[in-house]
């Protein structure tokens, strides 16, 4: 039920992110809404900074007035009166009892000092043994649930990355094409570009597929011609020749039948 929910998520993400960025940094009034952005804050920050400046002042005026008045400057000397008094008194006896803090104290540092860095350099050594056997024990555990599960956790933070980047992409495909003010004129130029691929791809095909049948045709007429000369060749050479008689002027089979004709 983990991983459903971390898929989600990234998808989330990653589509809020894209659908940000498309946002503000749209080719066409990405300038536009970014000024916008900065004087909506600016104004903001204006209107917050003028609110506690009043504030501040209101305040300044309160105090001031209630500093003047007879009342509180009298209690005001008294206090300042009876302070005096009370840190004349604490000072001395804060003296003295600072120096005997600091004897004591000091004693007590350098006793403790020692037996910390007595148990410091106790606790480095338990410490590093217990990290080489916990580096030991997870690299054996490791060795082991990668054979038992062949990196399944990578394999998914990868298809997790893959996710969110494609959620990244389509948010951004979504605000640039359905964008209120050029998501229209946009929509019909991806139309225009995807039905003039189309009908390009399907002109090369078909002057491919004319010019490949042509090509075809042409072969396999010269390769009949050729098999014709071939063969005529072959029956040529495979016939008698033919005996003349001894005028030279017909053959001795075609006298003989015109002697026999008369």
């Amino acid at each position: 039920m983990k991983r459903p929910v971390e898929d989600g998520l990234s998808l989330l993400v990653g589509a809020g992110v894209g659908m940000a960025l498309m946002y503000l940094l749209d080719p066409d009034t990405g300038s536009n809404r970014r000024e916008q952005l900065q004087q909506a804050a600016r104004e903001r920050l204006a209107k917050a900074g003028t609110a506690a400046s009043a504030g501040l002042e209101h305040l300044h005026d309160a105090v001031d007035r209630a500093a003047h008045t007879p009342t509180v400057q009298l209690l005001a000397a008294r206090a300042a009166e009876a302070a005096k008094g009370v840190y004349h008194e604490i000072g001395s006896h804060a003296s003295a009892a600072a120096d005997d803090a600091h004897r004591q104290a000091t004693g007590v540092a350098e006793g403790l000092q020692s037996k910390i860095s007595g148990k410091i350099d106790e606790l480095r050594d338990k410490a590093s043994d217990l990290k080489d056997t916990a580096r030991s024990r997870y690299g054996k555990w490791l060795n082991r649930s990668t054979l038992a599960i062949g990196r399944d956790e990578d394999y998914h933070y990868i298809g997790q990355t893959a996710c969110a980047l494609g959620s990244l992409a389509l948010g951004a495909g979504a605000v640039y094409l359905f964008d209120p003010e050029m998501g229209a004129k946009r929509r019909a130029q991806l139309v225009d570009r995807t039905t003039y691929a189309v009908r390009e791809t399907g002109d090369f095909f078909r002057k491919t597929g004319r010019r490949l049948v042509t090509r075809g045709r042409h072969v396999a007429r010269n390769a009949a011609e050729q098999a014709k000369d071939k063969a005529a060749e072959t029956v040529a050479y495979f016939r008698p020749p033919e005996t003349e008689n001894a005028s030279g002027n017909q053959p001795a089979n075609e006298s003989t039948q015109a002697s026999m004709g008369t």
